[in-house]
């Protein structure tokens, strides 16, 4: 499902990049999913979609004045892994748009015809389609359960264990055992998982408290897991604040 947010000044304008959308989608063998808003209400409908958690794949998005540009900004930070295709008057400078912090992947100059539109949506979905399969591959890690094989992007992984000749990955959501080692989880997990036990590789980015005087580490508040002194030069990195630490500890690098 690729969800697709449509921002023009005219409704036909609107319905027109709606059906190329839909043409696109469909000679691709995928479903889609569209909102078009055209006139004054698009800050109201934003808003409303943020607030229910809706995120979106593509945005097009039609730049005529300072006012548009200025809703652009506000929508991008809203949506910021969003592919953008910008529709621009010739009348704002590219100067104004063609920013980091729009990033826009594609550009229409207007007056539109339909041929370019479709070609410039077709290239976009084109794109986010690879970016998408690269990402399945490159920021997740493929375990493989008897039959089932399954993908978890590294962030939804808290920490790894290994038990009874098994690794347990926990995610927060579930735990699944699966056949391998924590040395081969090292050499292809990026290097913001630290080894901090031999039974434990932990996600940097979910520690959310390191006590040096219990040689506990927590994650996300929720698990507690144990620091070996062989590792615990790999956790003892942390911003000061996150860190509970005695002051003799501070001083000797000693426990009392």
């Amino acid at each position: 499902m690729i969800s697709v947010l449509i921002f023009c000044h005219k409704k036909k304008e609107a319905d027109i990049l709606h059906k190329l959308c839909g043409y696109c989608t469909g000679m691709m063998g995928a479903e889609m999913q569209v909102c078009d808003i055209y006139g004054a209400s698009l800050r109201k409908q934003t808003e409303r979609t943020a607030e229910h958690g809706h995120s979106w794949d593509i945005l097009i998005f039609e730049i005529s004045s300072e006012e548009d540009l200025s809703e652009l900004k506000r929508l991008r930070n809203i949506f910021p892994e969003a592919e953008l295709l910008i529709i621009a008057s010739p009348r704002i400078s590219p100067e104004r748009y063609l920013v980091p912090s729009l990033h826009p992947i594609m550009l229409l100059m207007q007056p539109v015809n339909r041929q370019r539109a479709f070609e410039a949506i077709r290239q976009v979905l084109t794109y986010h389609y690879r970016r998408r399969e690269r990402e399945m591959y490159t920021h997740r890690l493929f375990v493989r359960i008897g039959e089932e094989r399954r993908y978890f992007h590294y962030t939804q992984i808290l920490y790894l264990e290994a038990r009874e000749k098994k690794l347990i990955l926990h995610s927060g959501q579930e735990e699944l055992s699966f056949y391998g080692s924590l040395r081969e989880m090292e050499k292809v997990l990026p290097e913001y998982f630290v080894r901090c036990h031999r039974s434990y590789i932990v996600n940097f980015m979910h520690i959310s408290r390191l006590d040096l005087s219990q040689d506990l580490l927590y994650i996300d508040e929720r698990f507690v897991i144990p620091i070996s002194k062989k590792y615990k030069n790999n956790v003892n990195i942390l911003p000061e604040d996150r860190v509970k630490i005695t002051e003799k500890e501070r001083i000797t690098g000693r426990k009392k």
